[in-house]
């Protein structure tokens, strides 16, 4: 799925953990100058105006040190104006700013004035390679008259063209009859049609009308059934979707961000899910804005609504159901008609990272570049920008996840790329072996590529088909972490309706969603176990994937598994590992420790066992007969705490018992493995028992112990063992008892 002013289908909206070489520009000590008995720091790579902008006004990102003190990020402010600009976004968590300019030099100016004031500058220049659209222009300095140009900054509403709305989905056709369709969007010439199901168009308006014309066929709604249109949803049935909605267990909150074109928060299956308090429209210089819904799309955008609905689409009897229809959904608008520059993505991370929104879906690359080469001086501010962004909204904890790209290239090996995509007719670049080309976001650390996957034939079984790599999916051996379904997905479009694109942009959901199922099931897990979790599942499907027939590795972990989100690994409930004891009656209780304890005959004991955590009901038994069984109605993150009792009859002789305890989780699928079963064993040594005899030795601590009063028999191990002192006694008045050093527990 293509995105951008080009009708080239070359990358979409389109990526992964980031190549091992990667890595961020160097940060200095200090922010002094350095002396001879400094360690030099490193200059900053700046880049001026490009030629390409002519006359107009050039947005830039300013990177400064991360040890920049607050007084010195403040004075930045000061320095853009005084080299002729004007700043229209601070982001002081990660010391970058973003501003405007006319001037040819401003951000070589910039760097000077920052050395003067010893204020380390780590990198400045263009975040785009055109002038700034009129909607984003602010007033700027007249360097030729020095006084300053009122523009607006407000957006303008704009209506697309049928041929730029088809351009901006970042979709692909699939009714081509041309050699472009099969490695474009992955389903073979004589495949295509077969591959949409024959699907019949109806009558369309708007952007239906212009998706239709290039080959999406549209759907009426439907309400005469629960989600009528989901039974369509082959990409739900290949990782197990529809039936991980059927298992009953408990679901935290959870919250998907979809970083994308905006989301139609009126259509009938997302208005359930659509969080307005967290959505935000970032398009207007990266400026974080909730005025007016903005945050929706233009007319004609549905590229981000329909990755909202393959994540989440409400359970609600009307078209499809989402991977996790339980999510929330909080539009992230970064796009305005075809391009999202760094200062609008570095928005969209950081509004996930202040709002500790759960997990977020990239289904794009950053504008202008393709590929971000990270020292070049007109991209290394902006590439820089958006790291810092990721990596700050990651230690919030935010997971992110990308689309790997449609390019059908290897990730480890780019050789060429586009020119900027927003310089008319650009030369395509090739890259030196000194370069490191990067796709922002889904090369950066820790944000999980998906690739996309296909049916291998249009009437094969997804529940057990092997699946194939889709002709347009980017690949690489260690470039890619996950793989999910990316052809001929039907999701929520704009107009409310529903249809179908292909895409990497429509495998990423997949997964954001697959990673929510575990997030929402396991409260409290972090990121990073949500990853292992994740991976774990996928590799147990990896025998689900083809080897790819040209020997592309696109596999990841495997393929993302929604049903084994929900049964699998669960959390499970906490059995206490001592037994606590009461002699009266349940009064007060206390542990009853790992050795025998006597405890007075003739008495009664209560014993209770301890499950806590996530636990729904607690079982004791002796042998098969159940002694006591505890529930509860309390569904939260934090749990509950049961406690099962039995009541134990002490005699004059010694008594050997044994129970199993099983603690239920929260989790009621047959299939799900969140119960545990603890085996006790113990003895209750009454006080008329006798002794075993032993052979009294003498020792200097033995001997210090009789002159104060205190006897002690020992054992032939030298094992001390309490007579029937004054102190013993009283403890045997209070009646107790003690595990033996024996418990299995069994999950």
């Amino acid at each position: 799925m293509t995105k951008k002013q080009s009708a080239k289908p070359a990358r979409v909206f389109g990526g992964c953990l980031a190549l091992g070489l990667l890595t961020s520009a160097v940060f200095a000590a200090g922010v002094t100058s350095a002396t001879a008995t400094q360690v030099a720091t490193p200059s900053p790579i700046v880049g001026d105006k490009p030629a390409t902008a002519g006359d107009g006004a050039v947005s830039y990102a300013i990177n400064l040190a991360e040890n920049t003190s607050d007084a010195n990020f403040a004075l930045v402010k000061y320095l853009v104006t005084q080299a002729g600009g004007a700043v229209t976004q601070p982001w002081p968590e990660i010391r970058t700013y973003f501003a405007q300019s006319k001037s040819d030099t401003f951000a070589s100016d910039f760097a000077k004035l920052a050395k003067e004031k010893n204020i380390q500058l780590v990198s400045a220049g263009p975040t785009r390679q055109s002038e700034i659209p009129e909607y984003e222009q602010i007033p700027l300095p007249d360097l030729k008259k020095g006084t300053t140009v009122v523009a607006p900054t407000k957006p303008t509403s704009s209506t697309s063209t049928d041929d730029d709305a088809a351009k901006t989905t970042g979709t692909t056709p699939v009714d081509s009859a041309t050699d472009n369709t099969a490695k474009i969007s992955g389903v073979a010439p004589d495949e295509s049609a077969a591959a949409q199901e024959a699907t019949t168009s109806t009558k369309e308006s708007g952007g239906q009308q212009a998706l239709a014309s290039k080959g999406f066929a549209s759907r009426n709604t439907a309400t005469s059934a629960a989600d009528p249109l989901s039974d369509q949803l082959w990409g739900h049935k290949a990782i197990g979707a529809l039936k991980a909605y059927d298992v009953d267990t408990y679901y935290a909150p959870v919250t998907v961000g979809v970083i994308d074109s905006g989301v139609d928060s009126d259509h009938p299956d997302l208005a359930p899910v659509v969080d307005k308090s967290l959505s935000v429209d970032c398009t207007v210089n990266g400026i974080p804005s909730q005025q007016d819904e903005r945050w929706r799309p233009l007319d004609q955008e549905s590229h981000g609504t329909h990755v909202a609905g393959t994540i989440a689409a409400a359970y609600n009897g009307v078209g499809i159901q989402g991977v996790n229809p339980r999510a929330k959904i909080a539009g992230i608008r970064v796009y305005h008609g075809d391009f999202a520059m760094p200062e609008h993505v570095v928005c969209g991370f950081m509004w996930s990272g202040q709002k500790k929104i759960d997990i977020t879906n990239n289904s794009y690359y950053v504008d202008p570049w393709d590929y971000w080469l990270v020292n070049e001086p007109s991209q290394a501010a902006g590439y820089e920008s958006v790291r810092r962004a990721v990596k700050w909204s990651q230690d919030q904890g935010v997971l992110h996840f990308a689309a790997a790209g449609n390019s059908n290239q290897d990730l480890e090996n780019v050789t060429e790329g586009e020119g900027p995509g927003d310089v008319f007719d650009a030369e395509p670049r090739f890259f030196e072996p000194e370069d490191i080309p990067v796709d922002l976001p889904n090369q950066l650390p820790g944000v999980i590529s998906v690739s996309a996957v296909n049916l291998p034939t249009p009437k094969a079984d997804p529940a057990t088909a092997k699946l194939v790599r889709a002709g347009f999916s980017n690949y690489g051996k260690n470039s890619i972490d996950v793989a999910a379904p990316g052809v001929g997905i039907l999701s929520t479009v704009y107009g409310n309706t529903w249809q179908k694109f292909d895409g990497t942009s429509m495998a990423s959901p997949h997964a954001a969603a697959v990673a929510s199922l575990i997030k929402s099931t396991h409260p409290g897990i972090t990121s990073d176990s949500v990853v292992q979790l994740l991976k774990k599942h996928a590799a147990a499907n990896y025998s689900r994937l083809q080897e790819d027939i040209e020997g592309n590795e696109y596999r990841g972990s495997g393929l993302v598994d929604a049903l084994a989100a929900v049964t699998k690994d669960q959390p499970k409930p906490q059995i206490a590992e001592q037994v606590e004891y009461s002699t009266d009656g349940g009064a007060t209780w206390q542990e009853s420790g790992n050795s025998n304890i006597l405890a007075q005959a003739n008495t009664k004991l209560k014993l209770r066992f301890k499950a806590s955590g996530l636990v729904s009901s607690a079982v004791l038994q002796d042998s098969d007969k159940v002694l006591d069984t505890k529930t509860t109605a309390v569904r939260s993150a934090t749990g509950d705490t049961l406690y099962t009792e039995t009541e134990v009859d002490v005699s004059d002789s010694t008594l050997a018992l044994n129970y199993t305890l099983q603690a239920f989780g929260y989790n009621n699928s047959a299939l799900a493995d969140d119960d545990v079963t603890a085996d006790f064993a113990y003895t209750i040594v009454p006080v008329a028992a006798t002794p075993t005899p032993v052979t009294p030795i003498t020792s200097a601590d033995t001997t210090k112990a009789a002159a104060a009063g205190k006897l002690a028999n020992t054992g032939a191990n030298g094992a001390i063992a309490p007579l029937l002192s004054g102190t013993v006694l009283a403890l045997l008045g209070a009646g107790a008892l003690t595990l033996a050093a024996r418990r299995r527990t069994k999950v």
